[in-house]
């Protein structure tokens, strides 16, 4: 590896080693939410920002599977295992070919990125495949800090909206089935 490239490595490695000390108003949603999960929930499908590492306290109980746009760095898997796939989720027609009826599927500051047809294309293809369980962590148009060049999240199906913290710029939409 050229010197830029593993300093890049090394520093984006750091941000899994360090994912506890660390861990952003943002991303505490997820250290909640891991203790209450239905039983019968095997599967943890997480689409979006931060390079996966947000299934680190996911990791060693369920099956994990990461999906986004970009290219990550991969951690060793003595750290977290996972599959990891890169899409493009404006590409119409996007499709996930598993069985979803035990799965939790995530979303932090992915849908963003795609109009909100997209968004509700795909949360409707996940609720067709089985999925009963969702936690979306997206932008809307009631945040005042809003980046203006990307789609806020439409609640087409309804989610219960939560805000997990004052200093949490994105807001919380959760639906699970015990």
């Amino acid at each position: 590896m050229k010197k830029n490239q593993d300093t890049f490595y090394k520093s984006s490695l750091s941000r899994w080693h360090d994912y506890y000390a660390y861990v952003p108003f943002s991303e505490k949603v997820f250290l909640d939410f891991k203790e209450n999960l239905p039983t019968y929930i095997n599967t943890i499908i997480y689409f979006g920002c931060g390079g996966c590492r947000n299934l680190i306290p996911f990791n060693g109980k369920y099956n994990l599977i990461g999906i986004d746009q970009v290219d990550i760095v991969i951690p060793p898997k003595e750290l977290i295992n996972f599959t990891y796939y890169k899409m493009d989720l404006a590409i119409e027609g996007f499709t996930l070919d598993i069985d979803l009826t035990n799965s939790l599927c995530i979303s932090h500051g992915c849908f963003m990125y795609i109009e909100q047809h997209q968004q509700i294309n795909i949360i409707t293809d996940l609720k067709n495949k089985g999925c009963k369980n969702f936690l979306l962590q997206e932008y809307d148009n009631e945040i005042s800090d809003y980046p203006g060049d990307y789609y806020p999240f439409e609640n087409f199906h309804k989610f219960e909206k939560c805000m997990y913290h004052p200093n949490n710029i994105m807001h919380t939409w959760k639906q699970i089935t015990y």
